[in-house]
């Protein structure tokens, strides 16, 4: 190879062409043979000045306008070298990179969407980046492994060795506005040619996939500024966060969203590519637009409000098309949903794309799917015939096909539209039949990757149901109908403490299936009734009825549990289904979590929205007159738009000073039903004691006293549980519910089980039910029981 690159390069320099063809078809045979045979070390890679010499020539080369045809027989010479393990890795250099990365910026192309130059003139971009890319390819085999031999998207595992410079300066395309510019225009104007002989966008998918394995590297490598580490200096997407400000932004953001819409468009409309090259190309551009939104702030929500580009990019969600393809597009339109908050009048456009009927179809049918991997493509061969398409949905797929569902679920019901996912056939079997996957897969175990699939499809259930009035009410019907709230009952069980996050979110879905598949059925009723007078009602209605308040309790409890994660759902309950509050601010428990979690310093975003949920439970009880002038400001706010309830509330100076007011108000409300007036004074005078306290959820109780028990020297006493994550532990001669004592008239007696260890004591039979079914306490009973054995 040496001799012959030699050759090439003085028939280059000395101007003979007819002897350079010659000497360049020498170099790629033998390129072609050390490529096919023998092991690296064996084969004999050009000299350093060689490659400088002819790195100089392709530099200078490209800088001339038009591109000349010794330009050509360099830049090819040059591609095919890289193509030899050994020479590509003699080639790449910190030095090499960087100069063929400034020849790039230095290219003075026509602005994206001009006429101006020739072919040749828009060759010289096509070439550089070609070289780049086939450079990268063997930096990234140092990351991370080969290229597509990685799992999931073939992406390598960045498993590699130390991090060199080389592979920091091919990741730093991305924060060198001028060299992605010269590739967004390259692109667009290949377009514009209909010519699709390269790819310039491959370079800038090889530096983004370069940056994100060099992100996640924990290897330490040498730094050009001492005492700077690599864990810092290889953060290239912190990197290009700095870079792309201001104009250079602005001008991304605009020229970014119709690249990809026509780039997707013309790759399926291009019948020479085929339907493999098609699907490879669209995944380029999807790929590149979903990590550049990670390195440009502004980017996601100009990409999310561009009508064509989200259409494009949710047109890839579709039967039969390649996996490989709907997964890139799945991170594409979570980060435009998610740049908005839910119910946002920005998410509109991407929202509109992804609730197109075929769309919808396909992710309830990926998100159903039983095992990774499973599902395939349709039925029989014929879904298979396109060779070298991925046709069979993974479980990571349908995570995501999940998290989409939940976050369509979300923005629509707090926007006050009809949900699309309710109005699609068979959508409640979808997500019975996903719910069941996930509780009944791999062997009744249930993963990491299910919890989380699940517990997006709580999220969904919860926001349909509770966010479409009636119809949500008929939908919660026909999930009851089909076995949905036994399994929500074993979601609860399945995400549990250890994932109290998860936790909340499943009870909330199972509280608002129960209580509004039993309104459904209440109207169903009176409507027969109405119909015929005559009839007794149906028999088992009692027996449907303790099945209800049993679900209840079950979700209930399961929510006090959550502590301060139950605020967000309590909150979302509260704000789509104003016909709720009062029976939730009934439940025992609940006005005391929420005045805690409100009350209690330092809490942050839940101490508004638990502020926000009490003054909206508030006025489902006492009347709005009477409520204080923020309440009536929060409930006229999110009566009128629900989605402002997270963030269009103004936040008041002192939560504990309002929470005394509204506690006040419902303290004096005689209108107050089910003991919510005698709850809120308690719940009053404990604020003003300073004794209303938030309790830690059970999983950080269990925690913290598995650490005092290992502790030498320590004992550590049965204690009761603490519950509804606001409830401070009673006094033993008070009522461990109610709080009354013999002095209010209460007629203490023990618990029959633990009242001799624990010493909990009640004063009624219904607060005796109300602890051991509701609020938890067989657990604690049957524990203080097996200790005092």
């Amino acid at each position: 190879m040496e001799a012959a690159l030699r050759q090439l390069m003085s028939c280059i320099d000395s101007g003979r062409r007819d002897t350079a063809g010659a000497a360049l078809e020498r170099l790629l045979q033998a390129c072609r043979t050390a490529s096919d045979g023998g092991p690296i070390a064996a084969v004999e890679v050009p000299s350093e000045r060689s490659f400088d010499r002819l790195l100089r020539h392709v530099c200078s080369e490209s800088s001339r306008a038009p591109a000349t045809k010794s330009c050509a027989a360099s830049s090819q010479a040059l591609l095919e070298l890289l193509t030899v393990p050994a020479a590509a890795d003699a080639f790449v250099t910190e030095g090499r990179m960087t100069a063929l990365i400034e020849a790039l910026e230095g290219l003075h192309g026509a602005e994206e969407g001009g006429s101006g130059g020739g072919e040749g003139f828009e060759l010289r971009p096509w070439l550089l980046s070609g070289i780049l890319a086939t450079a990268a390819s063997a930096l990234i085999t140092q990351i991370g492994g080969p290229i597509g031999g990685g799992d999931d998207d073939g992406r390598g595992d960045g498993g590699g060795g130390p991090i060199t410079p080389a592979q920091l300066a091919l990741a730093g395309v991305i924060a060198r506005p001028a060299a992605v510019r010269a590739l967004l225009r390259a692109a667009h104007t290949q377009l514009s040619l209909n010519q699709y002989s390269g790819d310039p966008l491959l370079l800038l998918e090889r530096a983004c996939l370069a940056a994100e394995l060099l992100q996640g590297r924990a290897t330490l490598a040498p730094c050009d500024r001492p005492g700077e580490s690599v864990s810092s200096a290889s953060d290239m997407f912190a990197a290009a966060r700095a870079a792309w400000q201001g104009a250079d932004a602005d001008w991304l953001c605009e020229a970014l969203p119709p690249l990809l819409a026509l780039r997707m468009e013309g790759t399926r409309q291009q019948p020479a590519a085929g339907p493999c090259g098609a699907a490879a190309r669209q995944q380029v551009t999807l790929f590149v637009a979903s990590r550049m939104c990670s390195a440009v702030g502004p980017l996601t929500a100009a990409l999310s409000s561009h009508a064509a580009a989200m259409c494009e990019v949710a047109a890839c969600i579709r039967r039969n098309s390649d996996t490989r393809l709907a997964r890139a597009s799945f991170l594409v339109l979570i980060s435009a949903l998610d740049a908005w908050p839910w119910g946002h009048h920005g998410a509109g456009t991407a929202l509109a794309a992804c609730c197109k009927p075929a769309t919808l179809g396909e992710l309830l049918r990926i998100a159903a799917l039983r095992d990774a991997g499973g599902g395939g493509g349709g039925s029989g061969g014929a879904d298979r015939s396109l060779a070298g398409l991925e046709l069979s949905p993974s479980l990571a797929d349908a995570c995501c096909a999940a998290q989409l569902l939940a976050s369509i679920a979300a923005h629509e019901a707090l926007s006050a539209r009809p949900s699309s996912i309710a109005a699609m056939p068979a959508a409640a079997a979808a997500v019975v039949s996903s719910l069941r996957a996930r509780l009944e897969g791999h062997g009744g175990q249930t993963t990491d990757g299910n919890r989380s699939r699940l517990y997006q499809v709580c999220v969904a259930v919860l926001s349909i149901v509770a966010g479409d009035g009636a119809d949500g009410d008929a939908w919660a019907a026909t999930l009851s109908r089909l076995g949905a709230q036994q399994l929500l009952r074993r979601a609860t069980v399945e995400l549990g403490p250890q994932h109290i996050e998860w936790w909340a979110p499943a009870a909330a879905a199972l509280y608002a299936v129960v209580h509004a598949a039993h309104a459904s059925c209440q109207q169903q009723q009176q409507q027969h009734q109405q119909q015929q007078q005559q009839q007794q009602p149906a028999e088992g209605n009692g027996s449907s009825g303790h099945v209800e308040a049993e679900e209840k309790q079950v979700a209930i409890a399961a929510l006090l549990d959550a502590g301060l994660y139950a605020v967000p759902q309590l909150l979302l309950l509260a704000v789509l289904r104003p016909s709720w509050r009062p029976r939730l601010i009934q439940v025992p428990g609940i006005l005391e979590l929420l005045s805690a979690a409100a009350a209690t310093p330092g809490q942050g975003e839940y101490s508004q929205k638990a502020l926000r949920t009490l003054c909206l439970l508030a006025a489902g009880t006492a009347p709005a007159e009477r409520l204080p002038g923020f309440a009536r400001a929060v409930l006229e706010v999110c009566n009128q738009r629900p989605a402002d309830a997270w963030a269009g509330v103004p936040e008041l100076e002192s939560n504990g000073k309002a929470v005394a007011e509204v506690l006040g108000c419902l303290a004096g409300c005689h209108e107050a039903d089910g003991g919510v007036g005698e709850r809120a004074a308690l719940a009053l005078a404990q604020l003003r004691a300073g004794e209303l306290q938030l309790v830690q959820p059970p999983s950080q109780q269990q925690q913290q006293q598995q650490q005092q028990e290992d502790k030498p020297g320590t004992q550590q006493a049965p204690s009761t549980r603490a519950t509804g994550g606001a409830r401070r532990e009673r006094p033993r001669s008070a009522c461990a519910v109610c709080g009354r004592t013999a002095r209010d008239g209460a007629k203490l007696r023990r618990c029959a089980g633990c009242g001799s260890v624990t010493g909990t004591r009640y004063c009624s039979q219904e607060c005796c039910r109300t602890d051991w079914v509701v609020r938890g306490h067989r657990a604690v009973c049957e524990a203080a029981q097996r200790c005092s054995a």
